[in-house]
């Protein structure tokens, strides 16, 4: 899309401000094509639903303090790993947007998801369809839904369990 605004873009200013006739101005965008083509991403390489995974990926890395830990992450020691388990004991309850449920997932909040995805530029949507199209997501037995409830800090919450390893 950002590929033909640019070529109108470029006609439209051979003609008006060039002062070229139609026939020149799209001869020379056509030239102008030729060339861009070789610097323009394949489509392939722009798959909008890996780069919001990779989002994601990036975020939960970034807060990683906020999230339980149901076992240790994956790279954590067990005292790092087990950090904000011990300030819940300690009736000093943090924010938490998630948890880690095993070494293979990690379980987000639906509000949390939707405010980061939507934050990024990513439809919620569209995207976790998407993840539970590819299986990128872990779900209820028996069941299509892309969310499912969890615990916590205790309080039944729904949300989506996203896959680390893919």
């Amino acid at each position: 899309m950002c590929t033909a605004l640019l070529l109108l873009a470029d006609e439209f200013v051979n003609i008006i401000l060039l002062g070229m006739t139609e026939n020149e101005a799209q001869n020379k965008t056509c030239e102008f094509f030729k060339l861009l083509i070789k610097y323009v991403e394949p489509r392939d390489d722009t798959d909008v639903v890996r780069r919001a995974y990779d989002y994601i990926l990036a975020w939960i890395v970034e807060n990683k303090c906020k999230f339980a830990q149901k076992t240790a992450a994956p790279g954590d020691d067990e005292v790092a790993s087990n950090v904000i388990n011990t300030i819940a004991a300690e009736n000093r309850m943090p924010e938490v947007w998630g948890k880690f449920e095993t070494k293979d997932s990690v379980f987000l909040s639906g509000k949390i998801l939707k405010d980061v995805l939507d934050e990024g530029g990513y439809s919620y949507e569209l995207i976790i369809n998407e993840f539970n199209r590819r299986g990128w997501t872990v779900t209820a037995e028996n069941q299509d839904k892309s969310t499912k409830r969890l615990r916590l800090s205790g309080i039944a919450v729904r949300g989506v369990e996203i896959k680390l390893d893919l």
